[in-house]
């Protein structure tokens, strides 16, 4: 079987791309006392940004904006990055 990947494309909604949701839900969980669910979303998300650093294919990401936390992640740790003058980059974790 083949598939054809031509392009995926993300935006953020409203004035950032950052959800937030991640880091909210495990300290919520790490208060409750279930750290598990740290360690497996920080997991994942750490081993996504390793495969798609290490990824054959280009990525472009074009920062036009706030884009921040794993947003930022995912957007840095492609091939090219494009910054605009309404970037702004903060990593607040």
């Amino acid at each position: 079987m083949f598939l054809l990947f031509l392009f995926q494309c993300f935006q953020g909604n409203g004035r950032a791309f950052c959800a937030g949701g991640d880091v909210a839900a495990v300290v919520h969980n790490v208060r409750k006392g279930n750290w598990k669910l740290g360690t497996d979303v920080f997991r994942a998300e750490f081993t996504l940004n390793y495969v798609m650093a290490t990824y054959s294919k280009p990525q472009v990401s074009i920062l036009n904006g706030i884009v921040m936390g794993g947003e930022l992640g995912i957007s840095v740790n492609g091939r090219f990055g494009v910054a605009t003058e309404k970037s702004a980059l903060p990593l607040l974790e």
